[in-house]
């Protein structure tokens, strides 16, 4: 007798010997039902199939009866039936007690949505993509109850979460709801900075008008997931802890109801909806573009057009873009450390490769289809980006060893991390009322370590006369820069900066006699509110993590913006330290063309894009000039 047929055997007597419809039947219930369904994948008996799916069916209805765990592996058993399914009916059935089932973990019901998707695929689109609805709400609460910002980047840079919110915008993409495929991947990115910014948990704010509520809201998430995690543990045990759980998703049910029922959290926990997103196109197109395994895309937003435009991107990129990355990772250490380039040709050659690259696989199809709708030159336009492409330079993609078109010379691109972040920066603008802590620039630097620091400051002075204030040398402390952020909306860091990927707040810029961290900066909260313009001449200052990218760029200049600065001005790599005063020289002097007391944050796109070009005309080699981004308004 083989060892699957002496495994059967044994599930069988256990089973014989457990009560008839008692919560000790559930386990033997589900032992055999798996031992069965090993037999079907080794011996394609469909008898054995059947009789597994009824045992499983059976456990269920137990389980139902005392609230029991099962219902997970009851979930695990329909994720395998699925592709035996012809109707989706099973996977209907099974997203909603995903999501409805309240006796297992949310970890444990996200690994088992994502498979459930997974296996809807080869099916239908529709029910794929209600799995995936069900797979993205589950993560949201899985970081939700991760209360620190490591713990949520490990759970994002999964194998399972990672491709998710991409997965799934393609199958929307495929079943041609654009709309959804928008909201789908504006609810799936930008995970870590979406909660700095509290766009969908805004308890923070909550706490503001309603601090009671806030907290015990708070406090009943917690011990709800702490039930979820504490019912693995003996059967007794698990119907003791049991018995109080409905209590406390009721508890939590009618929180959250009380909570959107007040002016402004009506989308409490709630993805966004297209209509309410698509305004981030107010001012200029968005490109949105997504990269997965299935497909490849750009969706464009126009504030004139109700739906997103799709732009099919070649699959080739699932080849070209880890061959760019490996490109890029040599041209910034080549930058950071400056040591001789390792790699074939010199930096240059090496970029201006990336930049062609990029240009005939990613930006070109865009540039055409804007082109076809008739937008101007030298407008400007908003990239979005997703996953590797969060790192690589957009912006400057041209062919410029042919001396061809190149996107600086056609439009002035922007960066926005996701559609609610720039839609919150205007908004924000908006709502201040005239020049709330007036128009002095504040620089800070360090010319000790960095030898151009002092003639850049020299030109600040220049431009700016009395309405710059300097903090270089021993006088930028951390204690005394944080003090005079305070008093300043424009804020200039001629610094080196460090980046924490897995704690982005715990980033921070190198000063005399320590570091200013950017969590301290956070927690005053009147940055947020009033925080213009963030120029951060600073090593690595944009640029994250690359070979553990998740679907978002982790980066000082993102957790910047998500402190509440309207823009930033950000590197993607090691900027030239010689580069400094020319570039300061050429942006402001554009920002102040009008006198300081005019200076406009929307203007300084255009201003960095300038500033730039002016750089190319000097001959100065692009993997020095195509560092440079502008993110936000």
């Amino acid at each position: 007798m083989s060892d699957i047929e002496l495994l059967i055997d044994r599930c069988r007597e256990s089973l014989a010997l457990s009560s008839s419809n008692g919560i000790d039947r559930v386990r033997p219930l589900h032992e055999l039902a798996v031992a069965l369904r090993c037999r079907y994948d080794q011996e394609n008996r469909l008898c054995d199939l059947e009789e597994a799916i009824d045992l499983s069916v059976e456990a269920e209805a137990i389980a139902n009866f005392f609230d029991h765990p099962y219902l997970t592996w009851f979930h695990h058993a329909t994720v395998l039936q699925t592709r035996f399914d012809s109707t989706g009916a099973q996977i209907d059935r099974t997203s909603h007690k995903l999501t409805a089932y309240t006796n297992s973990s949310a970890v444990e019901r996200f690994h088992l949505a994502v498979a459930l998707a997974t296996a809807a695929r080869s099916r239908t689109a529709h029910h794929a993509i209600r799995a995936y609805k069900t797979a993205l709400l589950l993560a949201e609460r899985c970081l939700n109850i991760r209360f620190c910002s490591e713990l949520q980047y490990q759970f994002i840079i999964g194998d399972e979460y990672r491709p998710l919110a991409g997965d799934a915008a393609s199958c929307a993409i495929e079943h041609g709801d654009l709309e959804l495929a928008v909201e789908l991947l504006e609810q799936g990115r930008s995970q870590l900075f979406t909660r700095m910014q509290d766009y969908s948990f805004p308890l923070s704010t909550l706490v503001d008008t309603q601090e009671d509520l806030a907290h015990e809201f708070g406090q009943t998430l917690v011990r709800m997931e702490l039930v979820f995690q504490s019912l693995h543990c003996d059967t007794q045990t698990n119907e003791n802890r049991t018995q109080g759980l409905s209590e406390i998703v009721g508890s939590w049910n009618e929180l959250l109801s009380k909570i959107r029922a007040l002016e402004g959290f009506s989308d409490v926990l709630q993805p966004r909806s297209f209509a309410s997103i698509r305004h981030a196109a107010a001012e200029g197109p968005v490109i949105i573009l997504n990269i997965s395994k299935y497909r490849c895309d750009a969706l464009i937003l126009l504030q004139e057009v109700s739906r997103p435009i799709l732009v099919p991107l070649s699959m080739k990129l699932h080849q070209v873009l880890p061959r760019l990355s490996k490109t890029m990772a040599r041209i910034k250490e080549h930058a950071r450390a400056s040591r001789p380039y390792i790699g074939n040709g010199s930096p240059t050659k090496a970029m201006t490769t990336v930049l062609a690259e990029l240009w005939a696989h990613v930006v070109y199809p865009v540039v055409t289809q804007l082109q076809t709708i008739n937008l101007p030159r030298q407008s400007r336009i908003w990239w979005c980006p997703t996953g590797t492409l969060s790192s690589l330079p957009l912006h400057a993609a041209g062919d410029y060893k042919n001396d061809g078109e190149c996107l600086p010379n056609i439009y002035v691109s922007s960066y926005t991390p996701t559609l609610s972040s720039i839609i919150r920066a205007r908004t924000s603008l908006a709502d201040l009322s005239g020049h709330v802590r007036g128009d002095k620039l504040l620089a800070i630097g360090q010319s000790t370590t960095l030898s151009h620091v002092k003639a850049e400051f020299d030109i600040l002075r220049t431009l700016f006369s009395d309405d710059v204030i300097i903090k270089d040398g021993p006088d930028a402390t951390p204690d005394a820069v944080f003090n005079a952020l305070h008093d300043h909306a424009w804020l200039h860091f001629a610094c080196h900066g460090t980046l924490n990927i897995a704690q982005p707040l715990r980033s921070h810029f190198i000063l005399h006699g320590g570091n200013l961290i950017l969590n301290d900066i956070a927690g005053d909260g009147r940055l947020s509110r009033s925080g213009v313009l963030a120029f951060l001449a600073a090593c690595n200052s944009a640029t994250g993590d690359m070979d553990q990218a998740p679907d978002e760029n982790i980066s000082m200049a993102g957790a910047m913006q998500s402190i509440g600065f309207r823009s930033v001005i950000g590197t993607l790599w090691a900027m030239s330290d010689r580069d400094g005063p020319s570039l300061s020289q050429d942006f402001y002097g554009h920002l102040i063309r009008k006198g300081v007391q005019n200076l406009q944050v929307k203007d300084s796109a255009l201003a960095l894009h300038l500033a730039v070009n002016a750089m190319r005309e000097k001959g100065i080699p692009p993997e020095r000039w195509a560092t440079f981004i502008h993110v936000g308004i």
